[in-house]
C-alpha cells in the first residue's frame, strides 16, 4: 500500500485554532425536507424500455410497486442504495438510473467506505463486495492509478453527502512537501491496538503555518481538527480525491 506515514518531528501548537467563522457550531439549521421530484431520473426510461412494468421491477428488487412509482417521481429519495438495486435489476451501471451513458467514462473500483468514528481491524470490503463505478474519463487523469470508496456519515458532508462516491489517486511515496492545503485527502489512522479509521479530510494550514486535517461538516459532531501526528496512533495519507459521484443528483 502506497501512503504517508507521519510520525516522528511534530510540535504541538500551544491551542488549536478555532474553525472560520459560519462554517460549524453555533447556528446550524435543521435541514429542509427536500422535494426529490427536483431531481429527475430515468427509472421509467429504462423500465419501459426493458417492457416491465413498475410491479415487475419492484419483483426484481423486492419491494412493492408503490415504492418503485415514489422513486420515479421523486415522492421518495433515491438513495445510492436504491440506485445500485435498481442498476442491478434494470442490467445497468447505477449512474445510469439518474442520467444516460457517456461514451467517455472509465470504470473504477470501489473497493471500501471512508466514514469517520468508524473503527475497524479489517478496513477494505470482500472482494465479492466490491462494485464498478463509472467516472468520466479525463484526459489528465488518464496516467494514474485510481482507485473507489464510498464516503459514509456525514463528517464530509458539506462537499460529499453521505454515500456519495469518490475516485482518488494514490500518493506513490509522495512526502509531506507534496501535500496541497486546500485539497482533499483519504486518511487512515491507526492506533495501538491495531484498530483503523479511514476518513477523508480537507488539509489546511493555519496561521502559524502548522497543517491540520479538517472535517468539512454543518454536523456539530464533526468538527474537530486533528494535527499532522497524534500521540498513541499513526496517520497515513493514502490518497488525494480526483473525482466524486453525489448520491441523489
Amino acid at each position: 500500500m502506497h501512503a504517508i506515514g507521519i510520525h516522528s518531528g511534530f510540535r504541538y501548537p500551544q491551542r488549536m485554532p478555532n474553525p472560520p467563522p459560519n462554517s460549524v457550531g453555533a447556528g446550524v439549521r435543521a435541514p429542509r425536507k427536500r422535494d426529490w421530484s427536483q431531481y429527475p431520473n430515468r427509472i421509467a426510461e429504462i423500465a419501459h424500455g426493458r417492457g416491465l412494468a413498475y410491479a415487475d421491477l419492484a419483483d426484481k428488487v423486492g419491494t412493492h410497486y408503490t415504492t418503485i412509482a415514489k422513486l420515479a417521481t421523486g415522492k421518495q429519495e433515491l438513495t445510492f442504495d436504491w440506485m445500485k438495486k435498481l442498476a442491478a435489476a434494470l442490467n445497468v451501471r447505477a449512474a445510469e438510473i439518474i442520467e444516460p451513458p457517456l461514451t467517455h467514462m472509465r470504470l473504477i473500483k470501489v473497493r471500501g467506505a471512508l466514514q469517520a468514528g468508524h473503527w475497524t481491524e479489517y478496513p477494505e470490503w470482500p472482494e465479492d463486495d466490491w462494485y464498478d463505478a463509472a467516472f468520466p474519463d479525463l484526459e489528465e487523469l488518464q496516467r494514474l492509478t485510481l482507485y473507489g470508496a464510498e464516503v459514509r456519515g456525514e463528517s464530509m458532508n458539506r462537499v460529499f453527502p453521505d454515500r456519495s462516491i469518490v475516485a482518488l489517486s494514490y500518493m506513490h511515496g509522495a512526502g509531506l512537501r507534496d501535500l496541497e492545503p486546500g485539497r482533499r485527502y483519504h486518511v487512515r489512522r491507526t492506533k495501538d491496538d491495531g484498530t483503523v479509521e479511514e476518513t477523508l479530510k480537507k488539509l489546511v494550514r493555519d496561521e502559524q503555518g502548522e497543517l491540520w486535517l479538517t472535517p468539512e461538516s454543518n454536523d456539530p459532531h464533526y468538527q474537530e481538527w486533528l494535527p499532522i501526528g497524534m500521540p498513541g496512533e499513526t496517520i497515513e495519507i493514502i490518497g488525494r480525491v480526483r473525482l466524486s459521484i453525489s448520491p441523489a443528483v
